[in-house]
């Protein structure tokens, strides 16, 4: 892929007006999407991510569903217009409970939205993918990024990430849900003056640039007197390379698969040396080899 710039991107920044930012996304449980910069960032093209949704047969109104706040802080990051797709249908086959084609007709008050079409199952905390144009929050959670280094030879590039605990979403998102491999991309935009992308919405793909993409592969919470932060640390796909995949000849793992099959219980065992009727009481070893001898004197 090429390093070099378009002219578009070149011939703006010559002027010498123009301020770069970063777009973060953090694939947990949900999606959550930030940016440095000082106002939200809607940097154009078309992105797909995954929230959850309650929905009502024969209704048009549906609510982004998320425990502990997690609807209310995602809400701001939909956009009339946006595709609605049932995801576990995509995915295992079954009957989508939202016809082709449906959208988000219009925004009510968080976490309320109406679709362009009645709804065909009633369910809660259902998983669909939301596609259009995206917001990244200027809400000031995300504290700063550490610079990406690149090198010639393969090697586990990571970084790490700062985040406010003061945002108990994500936090309550992270312990209770995981956050070992979630997918993390950092993007990086070009904004004029008026904190617009360079070239307009229009070109995204000359004005937005990926810089890196890695999963989470630990989480540390630091407190003080004056700031609660969240750092992440983040590895590409090379820290994972030497993982031993697949299953494994162990109880746990058979457990897994087979429920109450204990045909793996002793396989730790496997290797180990068993010495059969061996006496494990010293005082009862002594005694038996006391009467061994007396009887060996007998027999002479």
């Amino acid at each position: 892929m090429s390093r070099g710039l378009s002219s578009t991107i070149t011939d703006e920044l010559a002027k010498g007006q123009f301020i770069m930012a970063h777009l973060v996304s953090l694939e947990l449980d949900s999606t959550y999407l930030f940016t440095d910069a000082p106002v939200d960032i809607v940097p154009g093209g078309t992105t797909t991510f995954n929230y959850r949704a309650s929905l009502t047969a024969g209704s048009t109104s549906a609510t982004l569903y998320g425990p502990n706040g997690i609807a209310e802080m995602l809400f701001p990051q939909l956009i009339a217009g946006m595709t609605i797709t049932d995801i576990v249908a995509d995915a295992d086959g079954t009957p989508s409970a939202l016809p082709a084609g449906t959208s988000i007709e219009s925004l009510g008050t968080s976490p309320n939205f109406t679709m362009t079409n009645e709804a065909i199952y009633s369910l809660t905390g259902l998983f669909v993918a939301f596609t259009g144009a995206v917001t990244y929050l200027a809400n000031g959670f995300l504290l700063g990024l550490d610079s990406v280094k690149e090198a010639s030879n393969i090697n586990i590039g990571s970084f790490n990430i700062g985040i406010s605990a003061v945002n108990q979403v994500i936090m309550s998102d992270m312990l209770n849900n995981g956050y070992l491999n979630k997918k993390v991309t950092i993007k990086r935009i070009f904004l004029d003056s008026d904190y617009l992308p360079v070239g307009g919405t229009s070109s995204y793909e000359l004005n937005v640039f990926s810089v890196y993409s890695g999963r989470i592969e630990s989480m540390n919470i630091t407190d003080s007197g004056e700031d609660s932060i969240i750092e992440l640390s983040v590895a590409n796909h090379w820290s994972d390379f030497n993982r031993d995949n697949g299953r494994q000849t162990n109880n746990t793992s058979q457990q897994h698969y087979f429920d109450n099959d204990l045909s793996m219980e002793f396989a730790p065992q496997t290797g180990k040396k068993l010495l059969w009727g061996e006496v494990t009481n010293p005082a009862s070893r002594e005694s038996s080899m006391m009467q061994g001898t007396r009887s060996t004197r007998r027999g002479r």
